[in-house]
Protein backbone atom coordinates (compact mmCIF):
# COMPACT_ATOMS: atom_id res chain seq x y z
CA UNK A 1 0.00 0.00 0.00
CA UNK A 2 1.13 3.54 -0.73
CA UNK A 3 -0.36 6.69 0.47
CA UNK A 4 0.35 10.51 -0.50
CA UNK A 5 -0.92 13.33 1.16
CA UNK A 6 -3.14 15.36 0.54
CA UNK A 7 -5.81 11.54 -0.57
CA UNK A 8 -4.19 9.65 -2.84
CA UNK A 9 -3.71 5.67 -2.19
CA UNK A 10 -2.73 2.44 -4.32
CA UNK A 11 -2.29 -0.88 -2.98
CA UNK A 12 -1.83 -4.59 -4.36
CA UNK A 13 -2.98 -7.64 -3.31
CA UNK A 14 -1.25 -11.06 -4.69
CA UNK A 15 -2.58 -14.42 -4.76
CA UNK A 16 -1.52 -17.26 -6.93
CA UNK A 17 -1.58 -15.92 -10.29
CA UNK A 18 -4.50 -13.62 -9.57
CA UNK A 19 -3.28 -10.12 -8.48
CA UNK A 20 -5.28 -6.72 -7.64
CA UNK A 21 -4.28 -3.36 -7.71
CA UNK A 22 -6.74 -0.56 -6.79
CA UNK A 23 -6.01 3.75 -6.87
CA UNK A 24 -7.42 6.83 -6.21
CA UNK A 25 -5.66 10.13 -7.06
CA UNK A 26 -8.20 12.65 -5.00
CA UNK A 27 -10.93 12.29 -8.01
CA UNK A 28 -10.91 9.02 -9.64
CA UNK A 29 -10.88 5.61 -7.99
CA UNK A 30 -9.71 2.39 -10.52
CA UNK A 31 -9.17 -1.35 -10.32
CA UNK A 32 -6.46 -3.16 -12.35
CA UNK A 33 -7.35 -7.00 -11.54
CA UNK A 34 -4.67 -9.65 -13.61
CA UNK A 35 -5.84 -13.19 -13.60
CA UNK A 36 -3.14 -15.50 -15.70
CA UNK A 37 -2.52 -13.32 -18.43
CA UNK A 38 -6.09 -11.73 -18.65
CA UNK A 39 -5.89 -7.80 -17.37
CA UNK A 40 -9.00 -5.79 -16.68
CA UNK A 41 -9.33 -2.40 -15.78
CA UNK A 42 -12.81 -0.75 -14.28
CA UNK A 43 -13.43 2.38 -12.37
CA UNK A 44 -14.57 1.61 -9.00
CA UNK A 45 -18.05 1.55 -7.83
CA UNK A 46 -19.35 4.51 -5.96
CA UNK A 47 -19.37 2.77 -2.53
CA UNK A 48 -15.74 1.53 -3.37
CA UNK A 49 -15.30 4.89 -4.31
CA UNK A 50 -16.48 5.99 -1.26
CA UNK A 51 -14.33 3.57 0.85
CA UNK A 52 -11.16 3.73 -0.61
CA UNK A 53 -11.44 8.22 -0.59
CA UNK A 54 -11.84 7.59 3.28
CA UNK A 55 -8.49 5.68 3.83
CA UNK A 56 -6.71 7.97 1.32
CA UNK A 57 -7.60 10.77 4.00
CA UNK A 58 -4.58 11.05 5.96
CA UNK A 59 -6.37 14.23 7.28
CA UNK A 60 -9.20 12.06 9.76
CA UNK A 61 -11.82 14.02 11.75
CA UNK A 62 -9.31 13.28 14.92
CA UNK A 63 -6.53 15.26 13.69
CA UNK A 64 -7.64 18.18 11.69
CA UNK A 65 -11.34 18.76 12.58
CA UNK A 66 -11.05 22.15 13.15
CA UNK A 67 -10.52 22.84 9.89
CA UNK A 68 -13.58 21.35 8.69
CA UNK A 69 -16.79 23.22 10.10
CA UNK A 70 -18.94 20.10 9.55
CA UNK A 71 -17.08 17.52 11.83
CA UNK A 72 -18.07 17.56 15.15
CA UNK A 73 -16.65 15.40 17.82
CA UNK A 74 -18.49 14.10 20.47
CA UNK A 75 -17.16 11.71 23.75
CA UNK A 76 -19.11 9.06 24.15
CA UNK A 77 -17.67 7.67 27.25
CA UNK A 78 -15.13 5.04 28.47
CA UNK A 79 -15.46 1.28 27.49
CA UNK A 80 -13.66 -2.05 27.55
CA UNK A 81 -12.28 -3.63 24.70
CA UNK A 82 -10.64 -6.53 25.27
CA UNK A 83 -8.59 -6.21 28.21
CA UNK A 84 -8.10 -2.03 27.35
CA UNK A 85 -9.43 0.48 28.78
CA UNK A 86 -10.79 3.14 25.50
CA UNK A 87 -12.07 6.42 25.40
CA UNK A 88 -15.01 6.10 22.83
CA UNK A 89 -15.15 9.22 20.27
CA UNK A 90 -18.19 9.64 17.92
CA UNK A 91 -18.02 11.88 14.94
CA UNK A 92 -20.89 13.17 13.36
CA UNK A 93 -20.37 14.79 9.88
CA UNK A 94 -23.38 17.77 8.72
CA UNK A 95 -24.87 16.86 12.42
CA UNK A 96 -25.15 12.77 11.05
CA UNK A 97 -22.82 10.07 12.98
CA UNK A 98 -20.71 8.85 10.41
CA UNK A 99 -17.63 7.17 12.24
CA UNK A 100 -16.52 6.09 15.58
CA UNK A 101 -13.52 5.73 17.20
CA UNK A 102 -11.96 3.39 20.34
CA UNK A 103 -8.82 5.08 21.46
CA UNK A 104 -6.52 3.50 24.16
CA UNK A 105 -6.86 5.50 27.16
CA UNK A 106 -3.00 5.30 28.14
CA UNK A 107 -1.35 5.79 24.67
CA UNK A 108 -4.16 7.53 22.81
CA UNK A 109 -3.36 5.16 19.76
CA UNK A 110 -6.42 4.19 17.45
CA UNK A 111 -7.69 0.84 18.32
CA UNK A 112 -11.13 0.59 16.39
CA UNK A 113 -13.06 2.34 13.88
CA UNK A 114 -16.30 1.77 13.26
CA UNK A 115 -18.55 3.16 10.22
CA UNK A 116 -21.75 4.59 11.13
CA UNK A 117 -24.72 4.28 8.30
CA UNK A 118 -26.31 7.01 7.26
CA UNK A 119 -29.64 5.05 9.16
CA UNK A 120 -27.55 4.48 12.25
CA UNK A 121 -26.56 1.01 11.58
CA UNK A 122 -22.49 0.21 11.52
CA UNK A 123 -20.59 -0.53 8.61
CA UNK A 124 -17.40 -1.43 8.05
CA UNK A 125 -15.92 -2.08 11.51
CA UNK A 126 -11.31 -2.16 11.24
CA UNK A 127 -9.45 -3.23 14.20
CA UNK A 128 -5.76 -1.45 14.60
CA UNK A 129 -2.96 -3.86 16.29
CA UNK A 130 0.62 -4.35 16.24
CA UNK A 131 1.82 -0.77 16.45
CA UNK A 132 5.60 -0.16 16.19
CA UNK A 133 7.48 3.12 16.27
CA UNK A 134 8.80 4.21 12.98
CA UNK A 135 10.62 7.51 11.91
CA UNK A 136 8.83 8.75 15.40
CA UNK A 137 5.81 7.70 14.51
CA UNK A 138 3.58 4.83 15.34
CA UNK A 139 2.02 2.45 12.77
CA UNK A 140 -0.74 -0.14 13.13
CA UNK A 141 1.18 -3.51 11.80
CA UNK A 142 -1.90 -5.69 11.50
CA UNK A 143 -5.07 -4.22 10.39
CA UNK A 144 -8.30 -6.19 9.86
CA UNK A 145 -11.91 -5.40 8.27
CA UNK A 146 -15.35 -6.54 9.35
CA UNK A 147 -19.02 -6.07 8.92
CA UNK A 148 -21.34 -7.45 10.90
CA UNK A 149 -18.74 -9.97 12.11
CA UNK A 150 -17.99 -11.17 9.16
CA UNK A 151 -14.03 -11.07 8.50
CA UNK A 152 -13.36 -9.31 4.94
CA UNK A 153 -9.53 -8.73 5.20
CA UNK A 154 -6.89 -9.10 7.80
CA UNK A 155 -3.16 -7.58 6.50
CA UNK A 156 -0.31 -7.54 8.04
CA UNK A 157 2.24 -5.45 6.64
CA UNK A 158 5.77 -5.97 6.94
CA UNK A 159 7.13 -2.54 6.34
CA UNK A 160 6.84 0.74 6.20
CA UNK A 161 8.43 3.61 4.58
CA UNK A 162 7.98 7.06 5.68
CA UNK A 163 7.39 9.72 2.95
CA UNK A 164 9.34 8.25 0.61
CA UNK A 165 8.83 10.61 -2.77
CA UNK A 166 6.03 8.92 -4.27
CA UNK A 167 5.07 11.02 -7.99
CA UNK A 168 1.27 12.04 -8.38
CA UNK A 169 1.15 9.90 -11.52
CA UNK A 170 1.72 6.57 -9.57
CA UNK A 171 -1.82 7.26 -8.31
CA UNK A 172 -3.29 7.49 -12.02
CA UNK A 173 -5.57 5.19 -13.71
CA UNK A 174 -3.23 2.77 -15.94
CA UNK A 175 -3.75 2.26 -19.82
CA UNK A 176 -3.17 -1.55 -19.59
Amino acid sequence: MRKKRPNSIRYRLNAGETSIVCGFNGRQGWQRTKVGGEVTIEDLSTDQLSALSDEADFDSPLIRHLEKSWNQISFMGNEKLGDTNVNVLEVSKFRKPFVRYYLDSRSGLVLKREQIHQDGTLGLETQYRDYREIDGYRFAFEVENRIGGQLLSLVKIETIDVNPGLLSFYFQKPKN
